[in-house]
């Protein structure tokens, strides 16, 4: 159409421009946020109109070549130098690949690419004890890529993997930690995050973006205390509360305030017929669910209210 000249100029940008900005408009409005594949359709139409707004400066003024032509090699440039870790590309306007974890994460960042790269770092510095804090297990398996590390719980491998991991309160020695789960994105911000004290740790390497290398002393006890949580609740799917009451005390222990251990308390004392104590347990976890980063343990409240009510 643009070169029959059968439309406006105009009417050609509208073609192109408007079904891109609706899309966008829609995606923006709904409350899932996972990752830019949520848009990816809006890319095909400004892939049309760069070049035609390139054509158009270019008629108006030759020297414009220069601009474009430097863009075009600096965007040659690099694509060669961030292969193959594209997924957390990011221009230097946003403060280059390095930069791109201050603004987004989950599968814009790390999606589980990064293991053979990780094997490789591992083999060049002789690395078999450590440990791994990675965002994708559960869904990836990285045990088939030759990674000695032990793991260390994450949202996924509670959703996905049946068997709970023993965690201990501190850990020492090299720990390798998704960009996802040092900013917080599975579990919350402080105090929610178990790993929040790897944001202010300092890293000795960074594996393609996304996976951050640490190295000393590092209490973990929330994360000590959901694997103990996580343990009860086992516990209590094969009907042995018993056992599962001392796992979910010592969840309490290492973690008092934190809604989920408040919360598996109670069901382990529910089970044990011991409403009165469980109930203290779950108004407790309702009040926490309520007060700290509500925004973020919302989704607790029913939850814990409807506990509350069967009593």
């Amino acid at each position: 159409m643009i070169v029959t000249r059968r439309f406006t100029l105009w009417r050609e940008i509208l073609f192109l421009a408007t079904p891109p900005a609706i899309y966008l408009a829609v995606a923006m409005s709904f409350q899932m946020n996972i990752g830019m594949r949520h848009i990816l359709p809006v890319y095909p139409f400004l892939y049309v109109l760069i070049p035609g707004g390139a054509f158009v400066l270019l008629s108006m003024n030759r020297r414009w070549v220069y601009a474009i032509v430097a863009l075009v090699l600096w965007q040659a440039f690099e694509a060669a130098r961030v292969f193959p870790a594209y997924m957390a590309y990011g221009n230097e306007l946003w403060g280059g690949p390095s930069g791109v974890h201050r603004y987004l994460s989950d599968s814009n960042v790390d999606w589980g690419q990064q293991l053979i790269a990780t094997k490789k770092y591992l083999d060049e510095h002789r690395i078999k004890n450590c440990w791994l804090i990675y965002f994708p297990e559960g869904v990836v398996d990285t045990k088939p890529y030759g990674i000695p590390c032990k793991l260390l719980p994450t949202s996924e491998i509670f959703w996905w993997v049946k068997w709970p991991l023993d965690t201990p309160p501190s850990i020492d020695g090299t720990v390798l930690v998704s960009d996802s789960d040092v900013a917080g994105f599975e579990f919350g911000p402080a105090p929610l995050n178990p790993y929040e004290a790897f944001k202010s740790a300092r890293q000795i390497a960074v594996i393609q973006h996304g996976i951050y290398v640490y190295k000393g002393h590092f209490d973990i006890l929330l994360a000590a205390a959901y694997s103990h949580a996580e343990r009860a609740q086992s516990l209590l799917d094969t009907h042995d509360p018993e056992a599962a009451l001392v796992e979910a005390q010592d969840a309490v222990a290492l973690a008092p305030n934190q809604v989920r251990t408040n919360v598996t308390l109670g069901d382990v004392l529910t089970e044990l017929k011991r409403s009165e104590e469980a109930q203290l347990y779950y108004e407790k976890a309702l009040t926490l669910a309520k007060t700290i980063q509500p925004a973020f343990q919302s989704g607790w409240v029913p939850i814990i209210q409807a506990k509350l009510v069967s009593k």
